[in-house]
């Protein structure tokens, strides 16, 4: 499985990995999030989690 995206954060693009890792371990994982210093991507991740 690929991942895309881009998120504000390491440990963000981390935690994502993780997460689909623990729902589907069968899966080898292609990570392939960017981080990117970018105030609405942090602003959207910030609203996801809340």
């Amino acid at each position: 499985m690929t991942l895309q995206g881009r998120v504000p954060s390491e440990s963000v693009k981390a935690d994502a990995a993780q997460m689909v890792a623990g729902v589907a371990p069968q899966l080898e994982l292609d990570n392939q999030i960017v981080t990117v210093q970018d105030p609405s991507a942090i602003a959207m991740s910030v609203q996801l989690m809340t």
